[in-house]
């Protein structure tokens, strides 16, 4: 229910969105936000409270997002868990709770983590040689714990979004902490949770946030899902647009673009009460050319993020069109401030693997000052090489 639409003070009742079926964990509607002027207007059922999205770069803690007035929500939620050995247990008991006005979302109680060692294609994965790029290697893979999820629809794209977010158990609301964004979260976050919760437990990573951006109801665990999946994020994740008519692909990535740093993070980050150290974002294949695009066109000049990950970004695209768009930021800008973590996997053959080495020896040529470049380039095919390059630079980047 657009947040227009209601009366102030008046829950939300019956219209929060169903916990998806590859999160079992509490989801509620968080109203989008809209921008105007260069700043972010978060909407809420009673007033418009208007906060700044991007502040100073390489600050202590990002700038921190007023959280608008709260009104009673509904929320969908998962029974409490009694310890962390139960963590295996697949059972889900749905219930529904109602969080009073004036509270925010934390601190969360702990959840049920369900947990298979075999997922629904584990037994047909002989089937992933020939879906290559769609089968993901986390399939069947368990969430990690204290993880919450909200749902936020957007005005800008007019779809709407799954955030996953993964805590440490030290997470204070006051303590600055980086976030870590990853695109294609329903490929992406649950192998990636489960490895930050081992390396938690094992003292040899530094507490941060991890989210993962996904849809709405949408699944890549499950066959009858992937086509969706593939058409939206080939519409969110890449611009410009290739081909024409009915065979055009692609272009949205702008709009979405603008839709993650206006009403994705300003409300993931407000829900939880997040105060963010800094913001990473993280993406592959078709998602690590958007991470690219952030720092090429779409945020040169005043990024929402201060680290990318790039993992074998599809620089192939349109032709290379995102090499043109470096030389136009060339031309435009004296300084790109990013930390960029970037690579392809050595068994993913010179149409991977060339453009990256181009598109790394061009930006070391510009000799950006507060630009610097890693690379990991692990002896992987395409969907392995996501696994390896983002876990190896979580691990560098906060050890």
């Amino acid at each position: 229910m657009p947040a227009d639409e209601l009366a102030p003070g008046a829950p939300i009742t019956g219209s929060a969105s169903p916990v998806p079926s590859m999160s079992p964990f509490m989801a509620v509607e968080v109203p989008a936000s809209r921008v105007e002027g260069g700043a972010s207007k978060v909407m809420s059922a009673s007033s418009l409270v208007t906060v700044p999205v991007v502040g100073p770069r390489n600050t202590q803690a990002a700038p921190p997002l007023a959280p608008p007035p709260r009104v009673p929500v509904t929320i969908r939620s998962t029974a409490p868990l009694a310890s962390r050995a139960q963590r295996g247990d697949p059972a889900r008991h749905r219930d529904t709770q109602h969080l009073p006005q004036g509270q925010s979302l934390w601190p969360p109680t702990e959840r049920p983590l369900p947990c298979s060692s075999a997922g629904p294609l584990r037994g047909a994965l002989p089937l992933g040689l020939l879906l290559g790029l769609l089968l993901p290697p986390v399939l069947g893979a368990c969430a990690a714990p204290d993880t919450r999820s909200i749902i936020v629809p957007s005005e800008i794209t007019g779809d709407r979004y799954l955030l996953e977010a993964l805590f440490p158990q030290s997470f204070q609301t006051d303590q600055p902490l980086p976030v870590v964004y990853v695109v294609d979260g329903y490929y992406h976050f649950d192998g990636l949770a489960r490895h930050v919760d081992r390396r938690w437990e094992a003292g040899e990573l530094a507490p941060f946030v991890l989210v993962g951006v996904g849809y709405e109801g949408l699944s890549a665990q499950r066959l009858s899902h992937l086509k969706t999946i593939n058409q939206k994020r080939t519409t969110d994740l890449i611009w410009p647009a290739q081909g024409k008519g009915d065979a055009r692909q692609g272009g949205g990535a702008r709009d979405f673009h603008q839709a993650l740093v206006t009403e994705l993070v300003p409300a993931l980050e407000t829900a939880h009460e997040i105060t963010a150290g800094e913001r990473a974002l993280m993406g592959h294949s078709l998602g690590g050319h958007f991470v690219l695009s952030d720092m090429l066109e779409f945020g040169r000049a005043d990024s929402a993020f201060d680290t990318l990950v790039a993992a074998s970004p599809s620089l192939w695209w349109a032709e290379g069109a995102l090499f043109d768009t470096e030389i136009d930021a060339a031309a435009e800008v004296d300084d790109l401030p990013f930390r960029l973590v970037v690579g392809a996997g050595t068994l993913e053959g010179t149409g991977m693997n060339a453009p990256v080495t181009l598109m790394v020896d061009q930006l070391e040529a510009r000799a950006y000052p507060s630009l610097t470049i890693t690379r990991h380039d692990p002896t992987a095919a395409h969907m392995e090489a996501a696994e390896r390059i983002f876990e190896a630079s979580l691990d560098e980047l906060y050890p």
